[in-house]
């Protein structure tokens, strides 16, 4: 596709680069605690220079076609 001219070079960055990471506490954690413990790992991945976005999923699906299962509270 690239040869015939349909996708640009830019859309495929050598740069750029995606990461993952799972964060599964306690099966007592609520939501919200979840959340609140979740924002603080975001800040300071946030700090770090070389992130420019930052995407999070709180308690919600991590399986299924357009997040279309069920979360667990304490997985985000």
């Amino acid at each position: 596709m690239m040869k015939q001219g349909i996708i640009g070079k830019e859309m495929m960055s050598t740069g750029d680069q995606e990461s993952s990471l799972n964060l599964e506490y306690d099966k007592t954690t609520t939501v919200q605690e979840n959340n609140i413990r979740t924002q603080r790992v975001e800040n300071f991945i946030l700090q770090q220079p070389e992130v420019a976005t930052l995407f999070s999923n709180i308690a919600g699906p991590s399986t299924g076609i357009g997040s279309l299962g069920v979360g667990s509270a304490n997985i985000s």
